[in-house]
């Protein structure tokens, strides 16, 4: 990543209170994902131990009902709680993840982790 963007990436990203190489791997990480790119997912602040993270759940990730699809949700959620974790300075990986959907999410909004 090139430093102006990251300088430009770290304006938009509150840090609360991670180390900068942290927050700067993080931010890294976080750009050169492809898939995380594709969705669109963005943080909006770094904390020890918290993260939160964004996107606009378009209706290109709606299911065959009309409503998000399950799957765009636990992605976001999946990415959270990693990065929840790497602000630690620990390395992980998701091994198993289950999820309790309440009630649908429409599209056409912005969803946060």
């Amino acid at each position: 990543m090139g430093e102006e963007l990251l300088d430009m990436i770290k304006n938009e990203v509150e840090n609360k209170g991670v180390d900068e190489r942290i927050f700067h791997s993080m931010l890294t990480m976080l750009d050169n994902a492809p898939a995380l790119r594709t969705l669109g997912i963005k943080a909006v602040y770094l904390g020890y131990g918290e993260v939160g993270l964004k996107m606009n759940a378009g209706k290109e990730y709606d299911n065959y009902r009309g409503v998000l699809h399950g799957g765009i949700v636990a992605a976001l959620a999946d990415t959270a709680a990693g990065f929840a974790v790497q602000s630690l300075g620990i390395r992980c990986v998701t091994i198993e993840l289950n999820l309790n959907y309440c009630l649908p999410a429409v599209t056409q909004t912005e969803i946060f982790a």
